[in-house]
């Protein structure tokens, strides 16, 4: 994935000792964006390090996905892998701005 508007980061932070595997993916070219619609505000400079990790490709993503506890998806292209990956089918995103945004939680 050569080409900026069609990146996508990839962020993996792994408890060992609570088994828990966090998943932030996020379209590269949202980072250091601020999103806002209504209340809410989804702030994309100011908490940019938490979503940016490595470059990845989706087929990259689809294999993180699995087995994660807690999964927070910002962009079109980010869900759509998560799409691909069964994870959600998109409908329980919320779009701030026009772009889609999920957190899943696992109990």
């Amino acid at each position: 994935m050569s080409h900026n508007n069609t990146a996508m980061y990839l962020k993996v932070i792994t408890i060992e000792e609570k088994k828990e595997k966090l998943v932030a993916i996020c379209d590269k070219d949202l980072l250091g964006k601020k999103l806002k619609e209504g209340d809410i505000v989804l702030d994309l400079e100011k908490y940019q390090n938490f979503y940016k990790g490595n470059i990845a490709t989706e087929r990259e993503i689809i294999t993180a996905l699995k087995g994660a506890t807690s999964i927070n998806i910002v962009g079109i292209r980010s869900l759509e892998a998560a799409k691909k990956a069964g994870i959600t089918t998109g409908e329980e995103a919320i779009l701030i701005n026009r772009v889609p945004h999920l957190q899943i939680y696992r109990i």
